[in-house]
């Protein structure tokens, strides 16, 4: 029986977002929904400074992984502990993530911004 072509133009993509939606809600059950902004916490600490956000830190994640994917993706050799495909599903879901993260902080801004003017008046 001959195999069948499939064109990954077409069936890749929607594979890799279905694959990534479904791992994104298991994962955030385990890490938490405020994983990022603790993470944010942390990063500030550890650095003296007070300007890292939730979203710049989905941010480094997404610039680790994209630096993992520069590494393998060229190389012919299969790697042994991390697939490629795992490496884009991560990176998709930080994408996702890190938009969440920065929505998160500009309704927060906003927020804070109305409670300020309706104490002022």
């Amino acid at each position: 029986m001959q195999k069948k072509n499939i064109n990954p133009s077409r069936s890749v993509p929607i594979a890799l977002l279905n694959r990534a939606s479904f791992i994104l809600g298991p994962k955030g059950k385990d890490y938490g929904y405020d994983n990022f902004v603790n993470s944010a916490k942390v990063a500030n600490v550890l650095c003296g400074v007070d300007f890292i956000t939730p979203d710049i830190v989905a941010a480094c994640l997404i610039g680790v992984k994209a630096g993992r994917y520069g590494i393998l993706a060229p190389k012919s050799r299969v790697p042994n502990n991390e697939s490629i495909v795992d490496t884009v599903i991560d990176l998709v879901n930080y994408v996702v993530l890190m938009e969440r993260e920065r929505q998160r902080r500009v309704y927060d801004e906003k927020d804070n911004t109305s409670r300020k003017t309706t104490r002022t008046r």
